[in-house]
């Protein structure tokens, strides 16, 4: 996840507002934040209780052991070839819903590319 972020605030720097590399940004962030989620939001669950991450020490101590050597996240194609990130945790943690996000991928061609070196 540490490269991730890294690279999307590079991708933020560069000030892109349109095209194949605004969009990637965007699936990027949308990842990141699905991730950040599925693990803060939903891990401190019990078989009795939810308690939302708040971001504080104490939220973090809430985490403890969640998810250790569990499989949590699957690669999956929908019906149109797209692929997504699909969370699927096990004992407390299940979900009534699926809860996915679209794998970010990035479609730029030569000249994409090359329209960012005289940027």
């Amino acid at each position: 996840m540490m490269e991730l972020g890294e690279g999307l605030c590079k991708l933020r720097k560069m000030g892109f507002e349109s095209g194949p590399f605004y969009r990637f940004e965007e699936e990027v962030s949308a990842a990141l934040d699905f991730l950040y989620k599925t693990q803060m939001e939903l891990a401190a669950c019990t078989n009795d209780l939810c308690l939302t991450m708040d971001g504080s020490e104490r939220s973090y101590q809430l985490l403890g052991t969640f998810a250790a050597g569990q499989h949590l996240y699957s690669l999956e194609n929908d019906d149109n070839g797209v692929s997504h990130i699909v969370f699927y945790p096990d004992g407390p943690y299940q979900l009534d819903k699926l809860l996915k996000v679209k794998l970010p991928t990035l479609h730029a061609t030569d000249e994409h590319l090359k329209a960012c070196e005289y940027s």
